[in-house]
């Protein structure tokens, strides 16, 4: 059964209303939903504990001296060992160590899987975010509009919030989608919008009174 348009209002401006933020919102749900696929299941065994202090910060040193030299593979193996018996900002540097040691090997795919698990599933807020922004520059660098939109997507899906919403819309334009990109920003709170963005989907739509 339809819903009823709220009092005083025009059905056909309701309709057209929804007509503009259906495709909006099933993309956002269809990326959401694509970008999670495949993602592996929390790991217990790397939520970290309280170990050695003076042991963790030996490791930490003998990880990044690895790191420095190029000896790739040890420091992989050092930081996969101070994940374990770590906590806080060392294991986050660790977690972070290991995913440039796996890129610097060339093991893309699992890089990817990995920093998509920790920012699903970890329990550390820091952890979460670093994940994000590795993400986000990943697919900065590599021009991959689609897969930048599709991290926004699962963000703005998983943790609704304007600054989401609007990175959504700065992707949904970059990704040649202008309309989206407007719908969205015509969405948000005013100090929230991403103008330029808004006034670049505006002039390649023609939609000159917008603003």
């Amino acid at each position: 059964q339809d819903k009823e348009a709220p009092a005083g209002s025009d059905p056909l401006a309701v309709q057209e209303l929804l007509n503009h933020w259906t495709p909006v919102l099933r993309r956002l749900r269809a990326q959401h939903d694509l970008f999670l696929a495949g993602v592996p299941a929390a790991r217990s065994g790397e939520a970290g504990s309280a170990g050695d202090e003076a042991a963790n910060r030996a490791l930490l040193e003998q990880a990044r001296k690895f790191e420095a030299a190029g000896e790739r593979l040890d420091a992989l193996e050092a930081w996969g060992r101070l994940i374990y018996t770590s906590g806080g900002d060392v294991r986050r540097q660790a977690l972070m160590g290991r995913v440039a040691a796996l890129s610097d090997l060339g093991q893309e795919f699992l890089v990817e899987k990995l920093l998509r698990g920790l920012w699903t599933h970890d329990g550390d807020e820091a952890v979460r975010n670093d994940a994000q922004a590795e993400l986000a520059r990943r697919r900065v660098r590599e021009g991959d509009a689609e897969g930048l939109s599709a991290l926004y997507a699962a963000a703005a899906v998983r943790t609704p919030s304007p600054a989401f919403l609007r990175a959504f819309a700065e992707a949904r334009l970059a990704a040649d989608d202008p309309e989206s990109a407007l719908t969205v920003g015509l969405g948000l709170p005013a100090a929230e919008r991403p103008v330029h963005a808004m006034l670049s989907a505006a002039i390649q739509l023609g939609w000159w009174r917008t603003f």
